[in-house]
């Protein structure tokens, strides 16, 4: 699971550097490597599996040399995670502006909702 996460996440990085741990695993997980979570870690229960998915997730990016931050917002309805664009870390911004960027920085990704 941890490979393939990474593997999903070096995708990520090379679009965008955002990540949605609810949008990662997709809906259906038959077949998938997340199905041992669903099936044998929270016993058939969504909600349990969702959780543990994203704790994973956490886990495996505090693990990854990247600085990453992390926000939730309703557009997503789970954990965000970003690397800061090399500017945030160079320029002396506040912390407005950077969360001013990263919500642009959803809009962009996302839309309006």
């Amino acid at each position: 699971m941890v490979k393939e996460l990474n593997e999903l996440i070096e995708k990520k990085i090379e679009k965008k550097g955002v990540v949605v741990a609810g949008f990662l695993p997709g809906s259906n997980w038959s077949g998938t490597a997340w199905e041992a979570i669903y099936l044998n870690g929270c016993k058939y229960d969504e909600e349990c599996s969702a959780k543990f998915f994203g704790l994973l997730v956490c886990q495996v990016l505090i693990d990854r040399p990247e600085t990453w931050y992390f926000i939730r917002q309703d557009v997503a309805k789970s954990m965000i995670y970003f690397i800061p664009e090399n500017q945030y870390e160079k320029e002396n911004i506040s912390e407005e502006e950077k969360q001013s960027i990263l919500m642009e920085k959803l809009t962009n990704e996302f839309g309006n909702r």
